[in-house]
């Protein structure tokens, strides 16, 4: 029964996981309360999780969703927390590194409640061909709205079904760095920025009912508005780094450096995995999966793989669209428990200090995308069996399983956690400013 529940509740974890992740700022609008705000954020976050479990607190109940469209209406649309374990309340789950909480995974709920727009369409295809038979033809789009009309005025006389459309996303909250990871599209952007308000709005309200009673926390936290950009305008702004997460200019300096023995190495290694576009007509893609030896003379290009994926781009005038790379990370608290647990279970990756991991990168309006393609499995094995080592042993009442999943669960999240900081220094890397950068600007404006 444990196996079952296990794999069940990880499942939209690790499915999470596998995303392409975009990574944001996290901006306060006093820049320096900044730091301390972020800890507060996240320890505010600890609490709702602590409070929320001990009472057993919905936090999908209509008191703590925030409501787009009014809840009094047929039709409504509203963002709430969602917890991570189906039968649980908390919707935070925390990365820990030596006893203290580094970030947390949050996850969120957008629904959507709408009349059934197939069934609508069909009224109002009947409603049309009865006034075309009637000799009183309108628009099929004066159908439509009549049969709207119907709806409100009359109060759904053909009893249309309501509809659901539900989603959830997920974020990752890096305290140390301020940076909150989440797919790029425009919902997920829409949802991050949701979680700002919606954290202010649940813990006033658990603060009303006694159920947080650090209420100095709340204000200290919400004192100023938090808001989030992209990371590379954040790096531009603190003058960080000058221009943005560009894959050809990413390649072309680490290739750069593989010729200099005195600069440092890079910490990742591209694949010959790689999409490239023509430089005058982007709709012009080649793509490329382990065959470049296939289709290309390698002799004709150096040996190194950052400056063969330059030198090919150079001169066949492309540019690199994103690229597959692999890397090390250091081997996550979870990952070395279980290694002294299960030593039988090791192979030849998890004897040393690291793991490998594959990545896929790519830019997307100038900030930096990543996705882990390969290497997550190990995280994931070892956080299943430890769950169920731990199941197993003590066997745990229903209302305590929650608590146990989660703290077991994170220990998955170092893993995304490491991977946004090293793409973060890649970049960083590759987009130095120079000491003497903007200096005759100042100069001039002095």
């Amino acid at each position: 029964m444990f196996s079952d529940i296990v794999k069940y509740q990880m499942n939209p974890l690790v499915k999470s996981l596998k995303a392409s992740f975009a990574i944001y700022s996290l901006e306060f609008s006093n820049d320096k309360d900044i730091t301390k705000s972020i800890g507060n954020l996240g320890l505010l976050c600890q609490k709702i999780s602590h409070a929320v479990q001990s009472n057993s607190i919905s936090l999908k109940s209509d008191n703590y969703k925030l409501f787009l469209k009014t809840p009094k209406t047929a039709e409504t649309e509203f963002y709430s927390f969602y917890p991570h374990i189906s039968v649980g309340h908390s919707p935070f789950m925390f990365n820990i590194k030596s006893g203290e909480v580094v970030g947390v995974y949050i996850r969120m709920l957008h629904s959507r409640s709408l009349y059934c727009t197939r069934t609508i369409d069909q009224l109002a295809t009947a409603y049309y061909e009865q006034m075309m038979l009637s000799d009183t033809p309108i628009t099929h789009k004066t159908a439509k709205l009549k049969i709207r009309e119907d709806l409100v005025q009359k109060s759904n006389p053909e009893d249309i079904p309501i509809v659901e459309r539900a989603t959830s996303y997920n974020m990752y909250l890096n305290i140390n760095n301020g940076v909150l990871l989440t797919k790029s599209s425009k919902r997920d952007q829409d949802a991050m920025n949701m979680f700002f308000i919606l954290m202010k709005q649940v813990s006033e309200d658990l603060l009303k009912h006694e159920l947080i009673k650090d209420a100095e926390l709340i204000k200290k936290t919400f004192a100023n508005k938090f808001y989030a950009c992209e990371y590379v305008n954040h790096a531009l702004r603190k003058e960080k780094a000058f221009g943005a997460y560009n894959i050809t200019s990413l390649v072309a300096h680490y290739a750069n450096q593989e010729s200099d023995e005195e600069s440092p190495s890079c910490p990742v290694e591209p694949t010959l995995t790689a999409d490239f576009c023509s430089n005058n007509d982007s709709t012009q893609v080649i793509k490329l999966k382990n065959s470049f030896d296939i289709i290309f003379d390698r002799s004709k290009f150096s040996q190194s793989s950052f400056s063969v994926l330059r030198e090919f781009s150079e001169d066949k005038s492309l540019n690199i669209i994103n690229f597959r790379a692999t890397g090390e990370l250091p081997m996550s608290e979870q990952i070395i428990k279980y290694c002294d647990a299960f030593p039988e279970a090791l192979d030849e990756e998890m004897n040393g200090d690291f793991i490998d991991f594959t990545y896929d990168t790519r830019s997307k309006d100038g900030n930096i995308i990543f996705r882990i393609s390969e290497g997550a499995k190990y995280h994931v094995e070892a956080c299943y069996k430890l769950t169920m080592a731990d199941l197993d042993d003590h066997h745990y009442p229903m209302n305590k399983i929650e608590s146990v999943l989660l703290d077991h669960f994170g220990g998955i999240l170092p893993m995304l956690h490491d991977s946004s900081e090293l793409f973060i220094g890649l970049y960083l890397e590759a987009n130095k400013v120079s000491d003497t950068f903007g200096d005759k600007i100042k100069q001039a404006i002095k």
